[in-house]
């Protein structure tokens, strides 16, 4: 790599560090601001490299740029960019990523959350399943176990959206009992179950949910926005 090259190549890494600090800050606007300076540094690497090796880098760096782009893209409410970033950085993650099923996987889910902000549900659906797909080639077990239940209570948000409401509720139940089984509440999980269960009429039970819910937040304390929610449980594993 030239000494220009390299200089680039650094700036780059640079500015995926300072936007993950960003990103612990909770300054989503900003991180989103930083990796889409990273993002035209690796591109512009990739395509004028005069090696393999500068190209598999400078590649492999865009696929985690664009990865963590549509991470931050979602918080701030910006599904054309996550969409774009999550189709673009598939094809370079699946070729030059060192943990693609687990990230491909991911990407497809993140791909979802998008469309179905972009009101295209038919296609977030299909999402989610070649989210499904993907996560069969995960080689660890737990993981591949956890992901699953995350993309079942997508897959079941999807399916409410679309208005097949006995269909999310299946998926929403199948999910909301893994949480229940591993301790791992969160206030939306209740909120989910409650939501499904008045669509299909259920309302005793949604009220259920909604006083559970209520006590859980009151008790623990533990509120975070469902904008940040819904992202963090697709990729917090």
């Amino acid at each position: 790599m030239s000494e220009d090259s390299t200089i680039v190549a650094r700036r780059a890494a640079a500015l995926l560090t300072e936007a993950a600090g960003a990103s612990r800050q909770h300054d989503h606007a900003r991180a989103l601001e930083l990796l889409q300076q990273a993002a035209r540094l690796y591109r512009n690497l990739a395509q004028q490299s005069t090696s393999t090796d500068q190209r598999v880098k400078a590649s492999r760096g865009l696929g985690a740029t664009l990865y963590q782009l549509a991470i931050e893209a979602l918080y701030v409410a910006r599904p054309a960019d996550a969409l774009e970033a999550t189709q673009e950085g598939y094809a370079l993650i699946a070729q030059y990523g060192l943990q693609p099923a687990r990230q491909l996987a991911k990407l497809n889910a993140l791909r979802a959350l998008a469309l179905l902000d972009l009101r295209r549900p038919l296609e977030s659906l299909q999402a989610v399943e070649a989210a499904f797909e993907d996560l069969l080639k995960e080689k660890d077990p737990f993981v591949r176990a956890e992901m699953a239940v995350r993309f079942t209570w997508l897959k079941g948000t999807i399916l409410s959206a679309l208005g097949r409401h006995e269909e999310a509720l299946e998926h929403l139940d199948r999910a909301y009992i893994h949480f229940q089984n591993h301790g791992q509440y969160n206030f939306w999980h209740f909120v989910s179950m409650a939501e499904a269960l008045v669509a299909v009429g259920r309302h005793e039970d949604a009220l259920a949910f909604y006083r559970v819910g209520a006590d859980y937040l009151r008790t623990s304390g533990a509120f975070i926005p469902f904008s940040v929610f819904r992202v963090e449980m697709l990729v917090s594993v």
